[in-house]
This record gives C-alpha cells, structure tokens and sequence, in this order.
C-alpha cells in the first residue's frame, strides 16, 4: 500500500500524521513511520506509525500516550484510521467447530473503535470452535513449530509471512475445549498472548490444559515494545520482520511437558516423580493449599530450562550479554569492533578461525565518536564487508530531537531515554551484535559515570534488553590514567561498568614484539578462559582511513600481565616525550618523519603514539599545493603547561 495521503484508499488520519514534526519512514519502503508525539511535549520522534496487512493505521508512542490521547491530539476518530475502502474495517473469517462444521464471524469497529467480539451464525458456543486455522496443521510435518494466537487477525499476520499459525475465536475470557487443543499435541507450541492482563492470564490458562494434554509449549512471545493489546498485527506493522520473533521468545517459565505412565504424542519419557505420584495422577495442579501465592518473589528453579551459552564468538562474546572491550586509546579498539561488525554481517568465521554465526545478522553500531563516510564505512568495506553485509549494518550517529521552536536538531543518543527505541531497532533487523563505543558518551546527561548506583541502573536494564533480544553487546571503554592499579580498576567509571558485564577483553601493546598490540579476555563469568590474540593494523593503499586489522595468532602472554609491564617502563615513554617535544616546538611535522626519527633515535612506534598521547598532540590531515595529502603531528606550544 502506498503510505501517500493523497492516495484515494490511504486512511484520512495519514494527512494529519505526516504534517507532525519530526514525521519520516525507517527504513525507507518499509511503511514504518516516526513522528513527535502531538499528546506531550516531544522533542525527539517517539511516536511509532505503522500500516497493517488490511491498510489500517496503527500508532504506538513510546513516551507512553495512548492512542487514544494521540487520536484526541490530531482531533480525529478512529474511522480516520481505516482506509476510504474500507472505513469500519470489517473483515470476515470461517472456522469450524470441533464437528468439522463451518461457522462464519466477522470483526469490526464501531464509531468509539472498540473492536466487537466475533459472532456465529448458528450461535454455537465458542469454547467448542476449533482453533482459527487449524485445517493448516493438517499437512505440517511432526515436531513443527506452531505460534498460538488470540483471534484471527493476529493469526493471519503470521501465515501471511510464511510462519505456521493458529489462533483462538472465544476471547479472551473463555478457554478453547479439550478437543480443539488436541489439534496442537504433535507440534511444539509457541503461545503469542496479547499484551494486557487479560491476555496473558488467557494463554497462562491454555498452558496449563496444554500440559495436561501432552502438548509441549516451547515459551511465550513478550514483545516489551508493543502497545497495550499489541499482538501480531502490531509487531509486523511497527517494522517487525520474522527473523526477529526468536529475540521476542521468553522460554523456560512456560514450558510443561506432561508424562504419564504410558507414553502418547508430546511425552518427555521421564520416571514420574514421586513427589507427584502423591497426588494421584500426573500433570494434574497440585491442590489449591499447596500452590505458591502470586504474592511471592521469583520463581522455583524447577520451573527454569537449561540453556546453553549460545557464542557469538566463542569464550569472548555471548549472544544476550554484556562484554567490556578495555583500553588505551590508540591501539585500535574501534578498529577491532569493526572487523567484528563485518564478520557478523558477512556471516563468515572469527579472527581465531572459530565459526561464526551460520548466517549473516544484522549489526548496530552506536558511534558518536567517528564519522559515518569517513571512517565507519571505509573500515568496514577494508575489513572485507560486501554492499550486502553493509546493508545489514545500521550505524547510529546522532538521534533527532526536536527544538521548542519546531527545528529539528541533532544528539547523543541516550540509554536512558532511547533504549526501547534502540531495543524495537534490534528487534526489526534481527541485529546479532550491539556495539557501543565509547559507552561513557551514551549514558545520558543526569548519569555520574563514578557512581556504581548511576552506571547499574542504565546498565542493567541495557543487560535486559540483551537478554531478551540476544544480541551480543559489546561496550567500549578507555582506561584511566592511574597506572598502578589493576586491569579490573583500570577502566573509566565506576567498577559497576565491568561488574554488570559478563565478559571483559583487554586491549594492550605487545611488551615483546614492537608494533604488535594484544586482545584477551581479563574478566569472565561464563566459559573457560581463551588464548590472548595478537593484531597489527595495515593500510591499505593510499587511502588514509582505510586500514583493517591483521589476526597474528595465539600468544603465550596474559594480556592484563602485558599491560602491568607497560606501567612499569615509564622511562621509555618520558624518553619519546622529550624527543617530541623538540621534534615539535617550532612547527607541524609530519608522521612519516616522526616515526621515522623516531626508529633512528630508538623509540618504537607504540612509545611515541603513548609519548603523543600524553602530550595531547593533535594529529591533522594537510593538502599540499601538488595537491598530495598527508598527516602531521602538530606543535606542541612551549607554554602547554605539560
């Protein structure tokens, strides 16, 4: 459907939303929209548009307005919302009843928008209708995935796109009998509630007769980003994709196999328990004395499935948690992150020859610090990325925002205020790794990075997210300055950034081997610890920026050991200052010659780049009037106060 409003079917309420500022399409051709929110004062596009199967209009705004305050702001009604052709969205379905027997209902809106409950034309009831869609199981194959909905128009979002799915018709305060979910006993059922009290308690009661069925339920879809009621419909039309439901899958909580003496279709084969045997029959609620009060914390462990750690990178990133990448500016962290980037989006192998992923993913990349055309793209197409794989690649530099004056300005992006907007991004593209560099830039302005109870409460929900994506993330932070301290101490911040993360590599200069630099692992909660990789960055060509990161293999060193050493050779480093300082008190002098010098007087490049880093020697690129482009170190004032 075109999104244009001047198209006779396109909804009316389409003219009003697009004259919203901050109004644009993500991604372009997707018919997924941002906007200001008109219900509060928005300044950075908070309010989601998206247009369903049908061509109805939906609106979810993540600054919390409903819409029906969003409605009321454009001063509009909900047939606005439907498309000219269709102004009550009335759609018809036929089920069956658990006789075989066809039975056809209809959905629609009257003038309030509030959706009518399904009817039949013989009035039968409607715990005895089979499930919506079920004649599709018919030719599935044994052990198939089927998603359980509720109602019909979720239930068509998904087949529509290929996923196998079902739905019931009885609403959502009426369980579907025993005869129509028998239908589910050969599959593993994934259960899609609608996102409201009365949805949730819904499917909870469906899986428990499931169990009692033998019906295997593999988990239930939480999707944190959609609207109140949200479904299906909502998920695909906010520029969800079906790669990305795996992301949305709570499993564990939910999952009951039921087990009786004889086997039958969905048994796990076990020993019944004898704690259960007490109570006379298998897979039947304990009483209602014994059951847990809702009141209670947590969960009981029995109820929790065991998962393996699933690696993005084996022993180094993990899909759904938080890994620090540590160290001096200088030795190419960002250059590293990249390479991974490349690697992921291309799905080819890892820098120690470890597999991948078994398919290309899509990645983030939160980069405030680099420019986009500059340096972020031609790092990623040096580390071998196709025009595919950057497609797969989305780079966030700045937000929006809105002025009180209407403009539109430009920002930091913050994990504070943008994480459910980064967390529907991820969702969308199916993104596998999430990197953020630095990450001391994205904690929001009211944020004081040295105060573990500030970096915890962003970093903890950022660590849910991650858990309930599974997206690996990576964060990329600087060290301090304090050279005796340990590696674990040595990080900018607080030490809640390396104790929320559950995996920290360490980036240092080789001590043994002039111009090699060194990546390991100094902290980890999961998995054994892997072998300390060394790396040296090329160019390639003539072209400044374009340089990539040389893999050298294992080395027999503890990169945290490497790094001690380094502060334990001052002398070195205090040498390279002074021969900057003469080499630069007059004028600029090129990087050539510096290093060049530099070798002559016997400094290694990695002693003058930790001398320049020091000083705070800015480095600049200079046409000369041939019109040959080079780098210089600049001047270095005598008054620098150093």
């Amino acid at each position: 459907m075109t999104t244009t409003s001047s198209h006779p079917t396109a909804p009316p309420i389409l003219a009003l939303l697009e004259n919203l500022p901050g109004f644009h399409e993500t991604p372009p051709g997707s018919n997924h929209f941002m906007a200001c929110c008109p219900a509060h004062d928005d300044h950075t596009p908070s309010l989601s548009i998206g247009v369903d199967d049908d061509g109805k209009v939906l609106t979810h705004d993540f600054g919390g307005c409903a819409p029906e305050a969003v409605r009321d702001a454009l001063g509009a009604s909900w047939r606005d919302y439907f498309p000219n052709a269709s102004p009550t969205g009335e759609k018809r379905y036929t089920s069956f009843d658990t006789g075989g027997k066809p039975h056809a209902h209809r959905r629609y809106y009257d003038e309030k928008g509030e959706t009518q409950r399904p009817w039949t034309q013989s009035g039968v009831k409607t715990a005895q209708m089979r499930l919506y869609g079920a004649e599709r199981l018919k030719d599935a194959p044994t052990g198939a995935t089927v998603y359980l909905c509720e109602g019909e128009p979720a239930t068509d979002a998904l087949c529509k796109r290929g996923v196998l799915a079902v739905g019931t018709v009885c609403g959502a305060g009426v369980t579907p009998c025993d005869d129509a979910l028998r239908d589910l006993r050969k599959f593993v059922v994934i259960l899609w509630p609608d996102r409201d009290n009365e949805g949730r308690e819904h499917m909870r009661k469906i899986a428990a007769r499931l169990a009692v069925l033998g019906v295997t339920v593999a988990g239930v879809i939480d999707d944190p980003t959609a609207p109140p009621k949200g479904d299906a419909v909502d998920f695909f039309a906010h520029g969800g994709m079906v790669d990305g439901l795996a992301a949305l899958l709570q499993r564990g909580a939910h999952e009951e196999k039921a087990s009786s003496n004889g086997a039958h279709p969905g048994s796990n084969g076990a020993h019944p328990d004898p704690d259960d045997a007490a109570h006379g029959k298998q897979n039947e609620p304990p009483p209602a004395d014994e059951q847990t009060p809702d009141d209670l914390l947590g969960i009981t462990l029995d109820m929790v499935e065991v998962e393996d750690i699933e690696w993005l990178w084996e022993r180094r990133l993990a899909q759904g948690k938080i890994a620090m990448g540590d160290g001096e500016p200088g030795l190419g962290k960002s250059l590293v992150t990249l390479d991974l980037a490349a690697r992921v989006s291309m799905g080819a192998s890892m820098p120690d020859g470890s597999a991948g992923l078994e398919k290309p993913a899509g990645v983030v990349i939160i980069c405030g610090e680099d420019g986009l055309a500059d340096t972020i793209k031609p790092r990623l197409l040096a580390a071998g990325a196709s025009p595919a794989a950057l497609r797969r690649v989305r780079a966030i530099n700045l937000v929006p925002e809105t002025l009180k004056s209407g403009a539109i300005s430009q920002r930091l992006l913050s994990l504070v205020t943008d994480l459910a907007a980064l967390e529907a991004t991820i969702t969308a593209i199916g993104a596998k790794l999430l990197i953020i560099d630095p990450i001391t830039a994205y904690l929001g302005s009211q944020t004081d990075m040295y105060k573990d109870a500030d970096i915890r409460a962003v970093l903890t929900p950022l660590a849910l997210m991650a858990e309930r994506t599974g997206v690996a993330v990576l964060l990329v932070r600087h060290l301090n300055k304090d050279e005796g301290k340990s590696a674990l101490n040595r990080g900018m911040g607080g030490v809640a950034f390396i104790g929320v993360a559950r995996l920290g590599l360490l980036f240092a200069d080789n001590p043994n081997t002039e111009g090699e630099r060194l990546m390991g692992r100094y902290k980890g909660n999961i998995g054994a610890p892997p072998p300390t990789l060394a790396y040296r960055i090329i160019q390639l060509g003539e072209v400044e920026n374009m340089v990539k990161v040389e893999w050298l293999g294992e080395r027999k060193i503890n990169v945290g050991a490497a790094l001690a050493q380094q502060s334990d050779r001052p002398s070195v480093v205090d040498d390279a200052m002074r021969f900057l300082r003469e080499k630069l008190k007059d004028d600029d002098v090129p990087s050539t010659d510096i290093f060049e010098h530099g070798e002559a007087e016997g400094f290694s490049d990695s002693a003058l780049n930790r001398a320049k880093r020091r000083l705070k020697v800015k480095v600049k690129k200079v046409t000369k009037d041939d019109g040959v482009t080079h780098w210089v170190w600049t001047r270095i004032p005598a008054d620098d106060g150093q």
